[in-house]
């Protein structure tokens, strides 16, 4: 039996750590899996692995004492791959490397850039650049821009694969009467249209553009609410409601946090909207709108024009009046599900972004020696 561990910076709710969930639940082809997490914290996805460790460190933190931990969890496993996880678990994965015949790294962003991202995951990333040609015997990307900027960057060309992300489809089918339930929770009339965000309160997912352009919507659309789903989107964030007050849409809004019921609150919505300034490979969350038939509006950052219904959905980030215009033109076209651009976004969705390819794929690489 091939024993692989995965080295992740952290197991919170997120697009990466949803498919490492969803990779080790699988199972496939006789795979025994190990998670280590480099944070404290327990796994937000159920994770049927044969183990999970956390190193237990705080954001920021690293010491020899967790080195030589980490390094005592693999050598008791004798894993024949090692995969790391994001930049920092990829990092992580060098102290190790001497310990496991093959190393594969994953990466699930674009750019970073200098002024919006940390000091400190640049220079990770520019330090794994450094050791792409030496150490990893495979890197692993989520989508082609992802590869792109990362081999402009010095990561080894030779060395590149694609994974694309891939999700239960089942799972976020429109369902009529998740609908009504949650929107009756929500004490939404159903003359509302709900506007939705799904994603952590992050500068990467950029919420201060999105409030900004909701505020121009409103003022059209009087009809619109905003929902906004996510670690951090919550009334105790005081940042957030200092937004959401400064442009007079507050009693608009509806902060929902953390939900497990993703696929429900999908079927609630009118529209997503994913504006993120910068960072995103293949977001998950535009799969998920797509295999609820919701239209999508989104930023250019990322591989998401396959999902959006219309060109004109895709706008460039940190530019709310233009992200405002193109949220509108989708609420007034409404959704479609009948129309040719629809059709043809579900048989891609179906061909090549489910669950199962995206678990076989990662089972074909795991399967490969160099």
């Amino acid at each position: 039996m091939n024993r692989i561990v995965h080295i992740i910076v952290g197991v919170r709710q997120g697009g990466a750590e949803k498919i490492l969930a969803d990779v080790v639940n699988a199972r496939a082809g006789g795979l025994e899996h190990h998670v280590v997490s480099l944070l404290a914290g327990e796994p937000y996805f159920a994770m049927n692995a044969a183990s999970f460790h956390s190193l237990g460190l705080t954001r920021g933190q690293l010491s020899p004492g967790a080195v030589r931990h980490l390094r005592a969890i693999v050598r008791r496993l004798e894993p024949n791959l090692v995969q790391g996880w994001l930049y920092h678990g990829n990092f992580a994965s060098l102290f190790v490397r001497d310990l496991s015949p093959t190393l594969l790294w994953s990466i699930h962003n674009t750019d970073l850039p200098v002024g919006s991202s940390k000091v400190s995951t640049r220079l990770i990333d520019r330090l794994c650049a450094l050791f792409s040609r030496a150490a990893p015997d495979r890197i692993v990307y989520a989508s082609e821009p992802a590869r792109r900027v990362h081999e402009r960057l010095g990561y080894a060309p030779a060395k590149g694969t694609m994974i694309e992300n891939g999700i239960d489809l089942d799972a976020f089918r429109s369902n009529a009467e998740a609908r009504n339930q949650v929107r009756r929770a929500l004490d939404v009339s159903e003359g509302e249209r709900l506007i939705g965000c799904i994603a952590r309160f992050d500068p990467q997912k950029d919420h201060r553009t999105l409030i900004r352009s909701f505020a121009s919507v409103v003022r059209q659309r009087p009809d619109a609410r905003l929902v906004l789903v996510g670690d951090g989107c919550m009334d105790q964030n005081v940042e957030l409601t200092q937004w959401l007050q400064e442009n007079s849409v507050a009693e608009r809004a509806l902060l929902l946090g953390q939900r497990s019921d993703i696929g429900a609150i999908m079927s609630a919505l009118d529209l997503l909207v994913i504006a993120s300034a910068y960072g995103e490979a293949l977001p998950l969350v535009a799969l998920e709108a797509a295999a609820a038939d919701l239209p999508l509006v989104a930023t250019d950052v990322g591989e998401v024009r396959p999902f959006v219904l219309d060109p004109e959905d895709v706008v460039p980030p940190r530019d709310p009046e233009r992200l405002a215009d193109a949220i509108l033109r989708a609420l007034n076209r409404g959704s479609d599900l009948a129309s040719e651009p629809a059709h043809a976004r579900r048989r891609r969705l179906e061909q090549r972004f489910s669950r199962a390819a995206m678990v076989a794929r990662y089972g074909a690489v795991y399967g490969t020696r160099r």
